[in-house]
C-alpha cells in the first residue's frame, strides 16, 4: 500500500541527524517537499505497476502477457477492454458447453450464440421450435454440436450525428457478415473444445 505523505516524512527524518532538525523552520520544508513528491511517485508508479496485475486494470503489452500466459493470443486490432480481456479471464473447461457459449459471445457483435448438442432428442413437435427459424433439426449423433448465431451485422449509426454526417459507410451500415468474425470464432473454438469433437458454425438468415 502507498505511503502517505506524513509516512514519508516520518521514513525520511529516519534517513539524516537529529542534529539537522535544530532549526526546523526550513530544513521541515524541503523535508515535507520531498515526501510528498516520493508520495506522488509512489501512487503513479508502483501503484500503477500493480494495477497491470490486474487483467480488468492491464493495458496494452502488460495485457499481452496476460495473454501469453494463458496461450490465448490477442487477435488483429483487438481491444483491451471488454474484449481481450473476457477471452482471457474465460478459463475453460474444454467440454463444457456453457463456456464454449460465454468465449463464442464475447466475439460477437451483437445477440448472443445457441450451441446445440446433437446427441440428443430432435425439435419434433417441441413447442418451443414450431415456427421457430433459428431451430436446428439435425439427425442425432455423438461427439458433435453447432454453433448457431444471429445475423453479425452492425446496426447503422444514427442519422445526423454530427461524428458520421456523410460517412456513406457508417450511414449505410453493412448488409454482410464479417468473415474475420467467423475466422476468430472458429480459432477460438478450435483452441477450445475437447480434441475428436466436431462442430459446426451457423449464422440464421434473420434476428
Amino acid at each position: 500500500m502507498a505511503l502517505t505523505k506524513e509516512q514519508w516524512l516520518a521514513k525520511i527524518k529516519g534517513w539524516v541527524p537529529e542534529w539537522y532538525f535544530e532549526d526546523p523552520y526550513y530544513q521541515e520544508a524541503d523535508f515535507r517537499a520531498i515526501a510528498a513528491v516520493f508520495s506522488d511517485l509512489q501512487l503513479s508508479i508502483v501503484e500503477g505497476f500493480r494495477d497491470e496485475t490486474f487483467i480488468t486494470k492491464a493495458d496494452g503489452p502488460y495485457m499481452d502477457m496476460h495473454g501469453s500466459e494463458r496461450s490465448v493470443a490477442r487477435f488483429p486490432l483487438e481491444v483491451d477492454h471488454p474484449n481481450y480481456d473476457a477471452r482471457i479471464r474465460t478459463i475453460v473447461n474444454t467440454s463444457d458447453p456453457v463456456d464454449l457459449k460465454r468465449l463464442v459471445d464475447s466475439l460477437l457483435v451483437t445477440g448472443e450464440s445457441t450451441i446445440v448438442e446433437h446427441a440428443y432428442g430432435s425439435a419434433y413437435l417441441n413447442r418451443n421450435t414450431y415456427y421457430n427459424r433459428a431451430a436446428v433439426m439435425s439427425e442425432i449423433f455423438y461427439n458433435a454440436f453447432s454453433i448457431v448465431l444471429p445475423p453479425q451485422i452492425h446496426e447503422p449509426l444514427s442519422f445526423l450525428n454530427r461524428d458520421t454526417f456523410a460517412d456513406r459507410e457508417s450511414f449505410m451500415g453493412t448488409n454482410e457478415s464479417s468473415l474475420e468474425l467467423f475466422r476468430q470464432i472458429v480459432e477460438t473454438v478450435n483452441n477450445a473444445k475437447a480434441y475428436g469433437v466436431l462442430y459446426r458454425l451457423l449464422e440464421t438468415l434473420a434476428a
